[in-house]
């Protein structure tokens, strides 16, 4: 895979319907030159929105595309949805003003230009992950703690 050359974001490559990277598009985003925010999750970009949310369909899309573990499932589920309810809660009556600011709704669906998709804040990707496996959230963790330590995919 090291000599295979990496299509743009935005372009449909791999098995899975995913977006692959490249050096050029981690330098963009380094110096802010790159249209959307993203982190890199096996080799996939990972979008984000304007409130830092991260895109649930990648997500999907990184873990292998099961018919079991699309997004709309995990979303009914019972423990999920009181999830979302407490991250709403707390929300509401958080006096911190760095808390208020972090995400205004933990889970927002966009549909538009190069947007369409169910973005969700960093709890939900963490619970999303266990739901599909552990092994999946051991790769979700690790990718969020490079991104953190080193700033990079």
């Amino acid at each position: 895979m090291e000599n295979q050359q990496l299509k743009p974001l935005g372009a449909k490559a791999g098995r899975n319907g995913g977006t692959f990277v490249c050096k050029e598009m981690v330098y963009d985003y380094a110096m802010g030159l790159a249209q959307s925010p993203w982190f890199c999750l096996l080799r996939l970009a990972i979008r984000q929105d304007a409130e830092g949310r991260y895109c649930l369909n990648d997500l999907y899309k990184a873990s292998g595309g099961a018919e079991k573990d699309k997004p709309y499932r995990w979303l009914r589920n019972y423990k999920t949805k009181e999830l979302i309810d407490r991250l709403e809660d707390q929300k509401r009556s958080t006096k911190n003003l760095e808390d208020q600011n972090r995400c205004n709704k933990p889970l927002v669906t966009l549909r538009g230009r190069g947007i369409t998709g169910t973005y969700v804040c960093e709890e939900l990707v963490y619970d999303y992950a266990m739901w599909i496996s552990p092994e999946f959230k051991l790769k979700v963790i690790r990718a969020f703690d490079t991104l953190q330590t080193q700033g990079r995919c």
